[in-house]
């Protein structure tokens, strides 16, 4: 319990989900972060808590590339590479990328981070822990721009974990973050849930007694 408490009152700031060079990965980072949100969202999903339904501008398409076949391969590819899963499912993969292109914050990242993927892995080889580190989680940024890139990086993990971007609320004073969810569907599938072993909070189904039994850490 001291564990979890420890992990529960950190900022994701202070940390972010990676496999195996970056740390202990869902089982720790994930469940820290995502406890404020989870721990404070109602049942009343579609109604829309402030923590879950956070209003953002969605733009009506990306500026300056397409959402195609050769995009979604490339998002795949790059998504399985930074979670650590294999193989991530293609049409939940459409969704969590579309999310990412409309948003207008997070749009231009997302292109830059694709352009990065293909330059260190070429017709979808697999990049190694070290070129991926290198590339997006970097232990000093170059500048601002491998800032962004890293990121976008971490928000891209933060989708197919916990099915969230976790950013600064619009017009808040004082800046406030926080965890920006989508559908209750893409919520359900997060990877988080199967990585600990436990059922989605707040949504119908798991097996019977579900509720007793804690999360693998």
């Amino acid at each position: 319990m001291k564990h979890l408490d420890r992990l529960r009152s950190q900022s994701p700031e202070d940390f972010f989900l990676r496999r195996q060079f970056l740390g202990q990965l869902a089982a720790t980072g994930a469940i820290a972060g995502a406890w404020p949100a989870l721990a404070q969202t109602t049942e009343g999903w579609d109604d829309g808590d402030p923590l879950c339904r956070v209003p953002y501008t969605e733009l009506s398409a990306p500026d300056g590339y397409e959402l195609d076949a050769a995009f979604l391969k490339s998002f795949i590819g790059l998504s399985q590479a930074l979670t650590g899963v294999k193989p991530l499912d293609q049409n939940l993969a459409g969704e969590l990328m579309d999310r990412y292109a409309r948003h207008k914050q997070l749009s231009p990242t997302l292109k830059k981070l694709i352009d990065k993927y293909r330059s260190i892995a070429p017709g979808d080889t697999q990049p190694s822990d070290d070129v991926l580190k290198q590339n997006f989680f970097p232990d000093t940024p170059a500048n601002d721009d491998a800032k962004n890139l890293a990121e976008g990086a971490k928000q891209l993990v933060y989708l197919w974990y916990v099915s969230a971007f976790y950013l600064v609320i619009p017009d808040s004073n004082p800046p406030t973050k926080a965890w920006v969810y989508g559908t209750r569907e893409q919520y359900r599938r997060a990877l988080l849930w199967s990585v600990i072993d436990a059922h989605a909070p707040m949504t119908p189904g798991g097996r019977p007694g579900h509720w007793a039994f804690a999360p693998k850490t």
